[in-house]
C-alpha cells in the first residue's frame, strides 16, 4: 500500500510517499524507516524502490523529496 503524504519544515511543504505492509492496520505496531534518495533523485526514483522492497518485508517506510527537489515546495518543478 503506497499514499502521497505532505507536511511543513522551515516553512517550506515537503512531499513523501508513505509504504505499508499489504496487511497493515493503523492500530498495529510496525518497524518504520525514512529513506531519501541520492541527493539529485527524486522519491518515486531510489527511494520509491528501496520503500516499495521495506514494506513487503514489514516495515512502514517513508520514501522524501528533499526540499528544493521533486515535488517539494520550491522546487524548480512548481
Amino acid at each position: 500500500m503506497m499514499r502521497e503524504v505532505s507536511f511543513k519544515r522551515d516553512g517550506l511543504t515537503l512531499e513523501g510517499n508513505l509504504f505499508a505492509p499489504g496487511n497493515f492496520n493503523e492500530t498495529g505496531r510496525y518497524p518504520a524507516v525514512v529513506v531519501a534518495g541520492s541527493l539529485s533523485s527524486v522519491k518515486e526514483q531510489m527511494a520509491g524502490a528501496y520503500g516499495r522492497k521495506l514494506a513487503e518485508n514489514g516495515f512502514v517506510a517513508l520514501a522524501l523529496d528533499y526540499s528544493h527537489y521533486g515535488e517539494a515546495k520550491g522546487s524548480l518543478v512548481n
